[in-house]
């Protein structure tokens, strides 16, 4: 075979193929070395898939994810109704749902969305709901 008689696109194959081949030496180097640094330090007796295995279990205690905890189930609708029992007729917003509870305001706005569906709020004006039947506060009326 010629060396002129060589494609571009077979060359430009080869080439894509000897970094691919170059990368993975490199990474089996770094996985030998990471060997023999363990069997450098192993205890007698143990093996270094047992070294290995210890190192990718979970140790107890410590959360790998740094998402936030679930709240219990029904947590945010027994605060939000507590919210609403306490603002009576007056209502509450859900802007201030949302800050005292610390839930992301879809999640409460859907919450206040469900809840006029079933019947249980008012919408008050937008973004401020009160519980449906909650006393009306009336001005007293001066009577002469």
């Amino acid at each position: 075979m010629k060396v002129t008689s060589i494609k571009t696109t077979t060359l430009k194959a080869l080439l894509s193929l000897t970094k691919k081949k170059d990368k993975l030496i490199r990474r089996i180097e770094s996985i030998e070395r990471q060997l023999e640094e363990i069997a450098a330090h192993a205890e007698p007796g143990k093996t270094a898939d047992d070294i290995i295995a210890e190192g990718s279990k979970p140790r107890k205690g410590i959360r790998r994810s740094g998402r936030k905890r679930r709240s219990p189930h029904g947590f945010m609708t027994s605060e939000i109704k507590r919210m609403l029992e306490a603002a009576g007729a007056q209502g509450v917003s859900v802007q201030s749902v949302v800050t005292s509870l610390d839930k992301p305001s879809s999640n409460v706005a859907v919450w206040f969305s469900n809840a006029k569906k079933a019947g249980l709020v008012d919408n008050i004006r937008r973004g401020v709901y009160r519980l449906k039947n909650a006393p009306v506060a009336v001005a007293a009326a001066s009577i002469s």
